[in-house]
């Protein structure tokens, strides 16, 4: 029946056009007449109030929004909406468009898809209209369960089964039977992103580099593409990606990989938040998990020089990357964002030499053999060498002294009775003969019992005396 009024009208309104146009002293007349359809297949006047087109900068103005708008009929009518041009038919103001879709917003309750669909796409059409950077920080969006999110105060993901997507990661995760991290997620409805609305050909030519639907929902909006390392706060990790983390740790490495690039910057903005990602666990060729702060880049010349100081039982705490490892291209390329940012190390230096004593230690509590220990004393040579060749050998020494202070790190072989073990430095003097007799004198166990050669104890001699600082 509103339909039937709506063409009726059209057509009553046709007849007069002549009139109208002819007679210009008839326009007031005209106003006060119920000519004009309206969308909702009512007819009324001008006399009435504003009446506007059913677009605002060539943007489709949303079918709830309350105001008066021609139904789109009259375009079939050119003479028709030239009369209803000269009644004083106009344009509707964008920035009161948007208005009104804003306070729909702020009270959503009766919002459908359809309705939140048009509004989103009027918005997202006359972009360039905004007043403000934040003037959409209230729209609500409609997460796949038909409930409301505003994306600007809670986290919001686009839907899709991408690799490393949110939706992939996160949507088939069940709480763990005991003790396991949840966390809510939101995806936006995918009704929203089907259709996306087509920018016209010159807002392209005004705005530089429009944003696409996509963009615009995320930069605009606040919708999440990736998921996130930083909670809303932006002081500590995000639930979602600590459940992650948690849950398969095998795909940590993969997924900061994917979201490093964008996320960098927020990340960097809080020292605390760098420390908490670099903390995270990660699967090592130890076979274990590692803190990525306490792990190493798996270079080839690294693992090379691993070998020749442990044995196979001795794992060295290289990042587990899967079959088949990156070449060494893809680690200095893809993957220097470990290194670079997140405190994995990658330097054949003065550390990498403590920390091979440390997992030598670690494999070995119980301390090593005649052989190993003799082997080890190799290691000791070397890092002598790096404190010397440091630019500031001082430091350097202080490091390699208060390392092996911490983890009693000096390996003395089986002697006089004695077996295998790691010892302290203060239970040891280079010649035992200078000082008390319960220390361990090691000049006697690296000549004697080791029968290190006169070089080597005179490199050796150098580590405990100028390095460790043990006594003469």
């Amino acid at each position: 029946m509103a339909e039937e009024r709506s063409r009726d009208g059209t057509e009553d309104a046709t007849d007069i056009s002549d009139l109208v146009s002819t007679a210009k002293s008839n326009l007031e007349i005209a106003r006060q007449l119920d000519i004009v359809p309206l969308r909702d297949g009512s007819l009324t006047s001008l006399a009435a109030g504003p009446i506007y087109w059913p677009t605002s900068a060539g943007a489709h103005i949303p079918s709830d929004i309350a105001i008066r708008v021609v139904h789109e009929s009259v375009f079939d009518h050119g003479g028709y909406k030239q009369t209803l041009d000269m009644l004083g038919v106009q344009e509707a103001p964008v920035h009161v468009v948007r208005s009104l879709i804003r306070q729909k917003h702020a009270t959503p309750g009766g919002l459908t898809l359809t309705a939140c669909k048009e509004h989103l796409h009027f918005l997202y059409l006359t972009h360039e209209y905004r007043r403000l950077d934040d003037e959409l920080r209230h729209v609500c969006v409609i997460d796949q369960k038909l409930r409301f999110r505003r994306p600007r105060e809670e986290v919001v993901y686009l839907p899709g089964r991408a690799s490393f997507s949110p939706e992939q990661l996160l949507s088939h995760k069940e709480a763990a039977d005991s003790g396991g991290l949840t966390c809510s997620t939101y995806f936006l409805n995918a009704v929203l992103l089907e259709n996306p609305p087509l920018v016209p050909i010159d807002a392209h030519f005004r705005v530089h580099n429009y944003p696409s639907w996509k963009r615009w929902l995320c930069d605009c909006l606040g919708i999440h593409e990736q998921i996130r390392l930083a909670n809303q706060p932006g002081d500590d990790l995000s639930d979602e990606f600590a459940q992650i983390a948690w849950r398969q740790p095998g795909i940590v490495l993969g997924l900061l990989a994917h979201v490093w690039n964008t996320q960098r910057k927020t990340v960097f903005e809080r020292p605390e938040l760098v420390t908490k990602v670099r903390s995270v666990s990660v699967p090592c060729t130890t076979g274990d998990l590692r803190p990525l702060w306490e792990t190493y880049m798996p270079f080839k010349h690294l693992q090379r020089r691993c070998s020749e100081f442990m044995k196979p039982n001795e794992p060295f705490p290289f990042l587990d990357f899967g079959t088949p490892p990156p070449s060494t291209e893809d680690l200095s390329r893809k993957w220097e964002f470990l290194y670079r940012d997140l405190g994995v190390s990658k330097n054949d230096d003065l550390g990498f030499l403590l920390d091979i004593l440390s997992y030598i230690q670690e494999a070995n509590p119980d301390g090593l053999s005649s052989q190993r220990c003799r082997e080890l004393t190799r290691l000791y040579c070397e890092m002598e060498a790096a404190c010397v060749a440091s630019e500031e050998p001082e430091s350097a020494r202080d490091i390699c002294r208060s390392f092996i202070q911490d983890i009693n790190g000096i390996a003395i072989s089986p002697f006089s009775g004695h077996g295998p073990r790691w010892v302290d430095l203060k239970q040891c003097s280079w010649d035992g003969q200078a000082v008390m007799t319960n220390t361990i004198p090691l000049r006697y166990v690296y000549e004697k019992v080791l029968q290190c050669s006169p070089h080597e104890l005179a490199i050796l001699y150098e580590f405990y005396s100028q390095t460790l600082k043990c006594p003469g």
